[in-house]
């Protein structure tokens, strides 16, 4: 039953040792007190009442009182320290898992569903490991201890009649719960939906109110919304049936045990203290059983939350280091041999036999029309995907024999859908060098030409971003990207069509800063402006993810290729604007 959540509870052992010694103690002080105010009570229905017994059996109540409180406070600390506990490791270790994982993995999950598995779910584990093993504990051995305590005090007949309609809350709560655990579930699937659908909205809330589509996204929320809502509330009917069960069979026992108890003291087998004892256990005896209920419930909920997280941690990683791999120590020479790819959902080719070679502190620019497969090429060097046909060799070594992680120390990379943080300018750019200085970092924003930029915000480098750089510019949020790549000062730097968005001019200052900061380290240059990369060592031309032309600015103007074609068209169009300009 608690098989799954081994791992847990044996990282939590020593907690829940403590706590279930001291519930042993606080059910044996609650027993102390029924079993005395049965004894008052026959002391007076004798009229054997004395200030010295009255003192006694009070005093007892007073002491077992206080010891309850305090080892109640001692178990309710162990036990539901659990919740926040299993929040933080489950929560602490998707979030993990999700930094491991590769594009595919991304590709497979909405970004809904894991944020409802990394938010909702563990709250669900949560409740699981501190109300729902607190009731666990409550319906097991204190039943058990009660029943021995009422047949022992006062009779095995009337014990037995009275507890024979209890176990019907168990059979009922069982039935609930497996309900409960379908409908649950499709209650979180469904909070995921809706979630899709906020950031859906919110990430591109300027296309929507752009584009006059208020109306139509907020009928497609309030769908999601209402189909939660149900969900929702089929859960709670589910719940809300089981209060009005209980009543009646609460009822039942107390009918059963009042009216033969009755009987036993006309007979004289029980006085009237035992009497009140009894039905003071029996009170106790009512919660344990509403405890398992509770238990079933809240174990079905858990049970659906592990499955969906389960999905996540037992997700194989298709990127992992061999068991031999090496740390990279050098910039090396990098060479693709004979390497094609396509992506694990695709049945075609994205890039086909492709070949080159770049020795430490050279630069390779790479061109070609949308969807050449430019971008491709250059996430092979991150080994995002595990090459199966070709090879890429680091110094004569394959890309696989190195750790991802010296690999990608080693690398910069700004990626051609650059990711702003909901932080300041500063930080965004000092992610990649946390221990970067304040001088490194205004030097990182001047290679990127930002600094005009910065001069005109009032906050300068304390500037917040907002969600995703709401508050900036595409070019700004080009340059600051590029400053986080540059502030690393990588061995080698990997710009995939980092500038497409800035104006001739700062482009012009980018890369005479680039030229003299970047002299003697290796830059792959993705791009469509030919004026980027005119200065490269290697120039390849890509052409639906074939090279079909490559050399350097001098060799391909030669060719009468796509390249001469396109840099007397561009060169025309770059006159042309800067004539417009004056």
């Amino acid at each position: 039953m608690l098989k799954r959540y081994k791992w847990f509870i044996d990282y939590y052992k020593k907690s829940y040792i403590i706590a279930i010694i001291a519930l042993i103690f606080d059910y044996a002080f609650k027993l102390i007190l029924p079993y005395m105010i049965g004894n008052v009570a026959d002391n007076i229905f004798n009229k054997n009442v004395t200030a010295e017994n009255l003192k006694i059996n009070l005093g007892i109540c007073l002491v077992a009182s206080v010891l309850c409180y305090v080892v109640s406070v001692v178990w309710n600390l162990n036990v539901f320290r659990g919740d926040d506990t299993i929040r933080y490791l489950v929560t602490t270790k998707l979030y993990d898992k999700y930094l491991k994982q590769s594009p595919e993995f991304f590709e497979k999950n909405s970004s809904g569903s894991l944020m409802g598995k990394a938010t909702n779910d563990p709250y669900a584990l949560g409740d699981f490991a501190g109300y729902g093993l607190m009731s666990l504990f409550d319906s097991t051995f204190y039943p058990i201890l009660i029943v021995i305590v009422m047949i022992v005090t006062t009779d095995f007949r009337l014990t037995l009649l009275s507890v024979l309609p209890l176990p019907i809350l168990v059979v009922v709560s069982n039935k609930i719960g497996n309900k409960l655990n379908t409908t649950f579930e499709e209650s979180q699937k469904s909070f995921d939906k809706m979630n899709d659908q906020t950031l859906e909205t919110v990430s591109g809330v300027r296309v929507v109110r752009a584009n006059n589509l208020k109306d139509f996204q907020r009928k497609k929320f309030q769908d999601r919304a209402d189909d939660l809502y149900e969900k929702n509330m089929a859960t709670a009917k589910l719940i809300a049936w089981y209060g009005p069960i209980q009543k009646p069979i609460e009822v039942m026992t107390y009918v059963l045990a009042i009216s033969y108890g009755t009987y036993l003291i006309r007979t004289g087998s029980i006085t009237v203290g035992r009497l009140m004892s009894f039905m003071f256990y029996l009170n106790l005896l009512i919660w344990p059983m509403i405890g398992m209920g509770d238990f079933i419930s809240v174990k079905k909920q858990a049970d659906a939350s592990m499955d969906r997280i389960k999905e996540v941690w037992d997700y194989k990683e298709d990127i992992v280091n061999k068991s031999d791999a090496v740390d990279l120590k050098e910039n090396p020479t990098i060479e693709f041999r004979n390497l094609s790819f396509k992506y694990p959902t695709s049945n075609e080719n994205v890039l086909s036999d492709i070949n080159f070679l770049i020795t430490p502190g050279k630069t390779l620019g790479v061109l070609g029309k949308t969807g050449s497969g430019k971008t491709t090429l250059l996430k092979q060097f991150l080994r995002f995907y595990d090459v199966e046909d070709g090879e890429i060799l680091l110094n004569d070594k394959n890309l696989t024999d190195y750790t991802i992680e010296s690999v990608r120390e080693r690398m910069g990379y700004v990626p051609q859908n650059h990711m702003i943080f909901s932080k300041t300018i500063g930080e965004n750019i000092k992610l990649t060098n946390k221990d970067a200085t304040d001088e490194e970092l205004m030097e990182a924003i001047r290679m990127s030409d930002f600094e005009k930029d910065l001069d005109k915000l009032v906050n300068g480098a304390d500037t917040l971003c907002g969600e995703k750089g709401i508050s900036l510019s595409g070019g700004q949020k080009q340059r600051i990207a590029l400053s986080r790549a540059l502030i690393k000062n990588p061995d080698i730097l990997i710009m995939d069509d980092c500038m497409s968005a800035v104006d001739g001019t700062t482009e012009k200052n980018i890369l005479d800063n680039f030229r003299r900061i970047r002299s003697g380290k290796t830059n792959i240059i993705a791009t469509h402006r030919i004026s980027q990369v005119k200065d490269a060592d290697e120039i390849i031309v890509l052409e639906n993810g074939r090279i079909v032309e490559r050399g350097t600015h001098d060799s391909l103007m030669k060719q009468d290729g796509w390249y001469k074609e396109q840099y007397l068209r561009q060169t025309v169009e770059s006159a042309y604007e800067k004539e417009c300009d004056e």
